[in-house]
Parts: structure tokens; C-alpha cells; sequence
């Protein structure tokens, strides 16, 4: 997603995302998501979300 920077905040190991609904493509209500992050050495982290809306 160009120019979308959806890290919001973190703090105490809680990170905060928000992704605007403008910024998905496709069709339909329902979208995944894919989070990916590192800590710059070999650890990768990665969670998928699946968003719905009217």
C-alpha cells in the first residue's frame, strides 16, 4: 500500500495499526490482511487479520 504507514503507536510491547478502508483494492466486504515485522536479526513476526464492513 503506497504511502500507508499504519503503525499508529507502541508502547509496552502493545502495538496500535490503523489501515484505511480507502487503501484496500479488490471487491467485496471482506479483506486479509497480512502484518509482517522483524527486529532486524532473524526474529520475523507476522499475524493475518481478516477485516468486514458494510
Amino acid at each position: 500500500m503506497a504511502g500507508v504507514n499504519p503503525l499508529v503507536s507502541s508502547a509496552g510491547g502493545l502495538y496500535k495499526w490503523s489501515v484505511p478502508l480507502s487503501s484496500l483494492s479488490g471487491t467485496g466486504t471482506t479483506h486479509t490482511i497480512l502484518f509482517h515485522g522483524t527486529d532486524g536479526t532473524r526474529n520475523d513476526y507476522s499475524n493475518l487479520v481478516t477485516l468486514t464492513h458494510d
